[in-house]
């Protein structure tokens, strides 16, 4: 847990400058189920700049037809933005995010994304 601690700390570090020290697997997620690992995963590789609807999220994760499942995984995300759930947005506007929607538009936009 300790090494999970220190890497998840340089990786809030870098988060600025878009560098990212960790893997996937070293995350853990414990109590969750296969699709949310997947949409996890999935998630997690999406680039800094980049967006994605729930809908295209469930569909690259395996049910196409499981947009509110992803918003249930990006509303229990433990690393929010290791795995960026901010990239997520609704097919029509921002949608919801942990820190206050506020924050969501923020982060985008210092990621330079086009989400609108």
């Amino acid at each position: 847990m300790k090494k999970e601690h220190e890497k998840i700390c340089a990786y809030l570090e870098s988060y600025p400058a878009g560098e990212c020290p960790l893997k996937f697997d070293e995350l853990v997620f414990e109590g969750r189920s296969e699709f949310h690992k997947s949409v996890y995963r999935n998630l997690f590789n999406i680039p800094k700049g980049e967006v994605l609807t729930y809908g295209k999220l469930a569909e690259i994760s395996g049910s196409k037809n499981a947009a509110r499942a992803v918003g249930t995984a990006m509303a229990t995300n433990p690393y929010p933005l290791i795995v960026p759930c901010h990239r997520v947005v609704r097919a029509n506007g921002l949608g919801n995010y942990s820190s206050g929607v506020h924050k969501k538009e923020k982060l985008l936009a210092e990621e330079g994304a086009n989400w609108k």
